[in-house]
């Protein structure tokens, strides 16, 4: 239950503060309004997993081994973390293997804010 909860709940308390956030400041109180606060919420959700589904398949790997290189040349120890790129991507695809995916729960809820802002934008339109 408790994973559960945070799966589905963190999202989407996160969307809706973010869409009342919206709402209240864009200071257009009618059903346009209310489309945009839904869907701005809604695209930043569905980007933010974009971008972690992205990050999940190694592609910002070689910019995450150029920061512990810049990181290792700060150390007083002149100790390297990682000898080369295919160490630091072989520890990566193994921290990866052991994270479970938690994409979807986020992926679907941002993908009902979108619904929502699209029919009220409809309902607006007639």
């Amino acid at each position: 239950m408790n994973t559960v909860l945070k799966a589905w709940g963190f999202p989407f308390a996160i969307g809706l503060i973010l869409a009342l956030f919206v709402y209240v400041l864009r200071g257009q109180y009618d059903l346009f309004g209310l489309s945009d606060a839904f869907l701005f919420p809604g695209m930043f959700m569905v980007g933010i997993i974009l971008l972690r589904m992205m990050s999940r398949t190694g592609v910002y790997d070689v910019a995450g081994y150029g920061v512990a290189s810049f990181r290792d040349a700060f150390r007083r120890d002149g100790k390297k973390v990682y000898d080369s790129m295919l160490d630091y991507r072989d520890k990566q695809t193994s921290l990866r293997k052991n994270k479970p995916l938690m994409f979807l729960p986020t992926l679907m809820i941002g993908l009902g804010f979108i619904a929502i802002a699209i029919i009220l934008a409809e309902i607006a339109l007639t």
